[in-house]
């Protein structure tokens, strides 16, 4: 995933953590502790994006399902899916 995807996969997590209210929640949502969604959204502190946690593909349509459909799995792992 390059720097621009991280970018745009962040933008729609963000999406759906406003969507629920806050990552406590959407983590209790999908069984995972916060900490998970906090490296899935790395790159907004830490610009070396080979460091970032990508979503992992278990939890897509999950958090799919979550957003109402309002944010696709292409946006969020714009690596595996293409629009």
């Amino acid at each position: 995933m390059n720097a621009r995807q991280l970018k745009d996969s962040i933008a729609a997590l963000d999406k759906i953590i406003t969507h629920v209210g806050n990552m406590r929640i959407l983590a209790k949502m999908l069984g995972v502790r916060y900490q998970n969604i906090s490296y899935w959204r790395c790159a907004i502190k830490a610009p070396d994006v080979s460091k970032c946690r990508k979503i992992p593909f278990r939890h897509l349509t999950r958090l799919v399902k979550i957003s109402n459909n309002t944010v696709s799995r292409a946006e969020l792992r714009p690596d595996i899916f293409e629009e």
